[in-house]
């Protein structure tokens, strides 16, 4: 089909192919169709993402709350300190921010103060790994050997330090070690004997 048109002085001639024409506009919605989908699939998956993201942060402000209150104090002290580093220590181990604010509810749990909950964490989380255990049980076994031995939370680094070489230098494991300090540190402590 071909079109003549004049405008004012200047003259325009097109030839315009219908056949094309139509192809060409196919050709734009098929494009514009496939756009649709792939910014659908898109955009389900950037929900699906904020949707994981805030249920993360609302399993981390749980863990925490749960954290702060069972720790003496001022509970929304206890609450942002608590968060801060459970935070940073998700950043450098490979337990979640969720699970790190648990492993600060474990601490309190066994008569830590938030400070001191705080100081314990890293080194408890990096005891974790190296022992292969959950942090329940990591806890429990830092928390029953320094408070048998009245250590103090600056000593436990070293603590968890050696208990991991007698591990890995011996024909035993973390857990089974913790488990034989359950009744050798009693004992041991009330004659005044050090875990080293």
């Amino acid at each position: 089909m071909a079109i003549s048109l004049k405008l004012g002085t200047l003259g325009i001639s097109l030839k315009l192919d219908a056949k094309d024409f139509q192809s060409g506009i196919k050709s734009v919605r098929s494009t514009l169709g496939g756009l649709t989908k792939a910014g659908a699939v898109v955009g389900g998956g950037i929900a699906v993402g904020i949707g994981y993201a805030i249920k993360s942060v609302a399993d981390l402000e749980q863990a925490v709350t749960n954290a702060a209150a069972v720790t003496k104090g001022d509970f929304k002290q206890n609450f942002e300190a608590f968060k801060a580093a459970a935070m940073d220590a998700a950043a450098g181990t490979l337990f979640s921010a969720k699970e790190s604010g648990q492993a600060l509810e474990y601490l309190a749990r066994a008569g830590l103060d938030a400070g001191q909950a705080v100081a314990a964490l890293k080194p408890v989380l990096q005891f974790a790994t190296a022992g292969n255990m959950d942090l329940a049980q990591a806890t429990d076994i830092a928390t029953d050997i320094m408070t048998a031995f009245r250590l103090n939370v600056q000593q436990l680094p070293a603590l968890l330090d050696q208990l991991t070489y007698t591990a890995a230098t011996s024909n035993t494991n973390i857990s089974m070690l913790g488990e034989a300090m359950k009744y050798v540190a009693p004992v041991a402590a009330s004659m005044n004997q050090s875990v080293s």
